[in-house]
């Protein structure tokens, strides 16, 4: 197998930007019916849409394979209460007449109409759906914490709302361990750690970097994924997720050191 150096955290992140990663490689082929989060084999596995199905704009060609992946039952559950929540807040802000959220606000409108509810219960949520994203909405800019970005509204009116920048790295992590599983059919196991970087702030050095190295997917017009990795250990490498021309998240895959058990 090779000699095997290992990273040590503090240096970590730097040795990526430099595009530098050192461990040896390992073929890891999934299990059957092994969920790619939480890593359970499962009898009844679930195929969870790699890029959130509610989240392709309008304006996605019908022809176009929308990815998928092996997921457990409550992981694919969980993250579908997640993603409907982030859409409900970018739908308010997006631009529906911009090719790469086409639509996307009108399903966010959808989702909160009282009057589309298939029942009673159901019109009830939609209703308190809508009540809870106003009560949220927020002035832009204005003082929120670290932990939350703002987006801001396309619109005229000054306003927008707060995402929680955890939610959002979930949310990448899980596009990550999607595409890996898409393109190498392996999952992202304990060998490694996935770091994620929702922060508004640009960082250009990264981006050209993931971009210059890197192979592009675009999935419509509404997604584009730079997947930079070295030859050495193909799971292993740095994400650039674009969505909407709106949102830019960034991931790294490393092995994981002794430190970090």
């Amino acid at each position: 197998m090779g000699n095997t150096r290992q990273l040590e955290p503090r240096v970590a992140d730097e040795l990526v930007n430099r595009g530098v990663v050192y461990l040896t490689y390992k073929i890891h082929v999934a299990l059957p019916n092994q969920c790619i989060h939480c890593l359970k084999v499962v009898p009844d596995i679930t195929a969870d849409h790699v890029f959130p199905r509610a989240w392709y704009p309008d304006t996605t060609p019908a022809n176009m394979e929308k990815w998928h992946a092996p997921a457990c039952r409550d992981c694919n559950a969980t993250y579908g209460r997640l993603e409907e929540e982030i859409l409900l807040k970018l739908g308010i802000c997006l631009d529906s007449d911009a090719p790469a959220s086409s639509g996307i606000g009108q399903k966010a409108l959808d989702a909160m109409n009282y009057a589309k509810g298939r029942s009673e219960k159901d019109a009830s949520i939609r209703h308190r759906k809508a009540l809870q994203l106003l009560s949220r909405s927020v002035s832009i800019p204005g003082q929120l914490k670290p932990e939350f970005i703002e987006v801001l509204n396309s619109g005229p009116a000054n306003l927008g709302t707060s995402i929680s920048r955890k939610d959002l790295d979930r949310i990448a992590e899980k596009i990550v361990r999607g595409v890996i599983w898409v393109h190498l059919q392996e999952v992202v196991d304990e060998r490694y750690v996935i770091k994620v970087s929702s922060s508004p702030k640009p960082n250009p050095e990264f981006d050209a970097l993931t971009m210059q190295n890197g192979v592009r997917y675009d999935r419509g017009p509404g997604f584009t994924v730079y997947w930079a990795r070295p030859p050495e250990d193909p799971i292993c490498g740095y994400f650039l997720m674009k969505f909407f021309d709106r949102i830019d998240l960034r991931a790294t895959v490393l092995p994981r050191s002794p430190e970090q058990g």
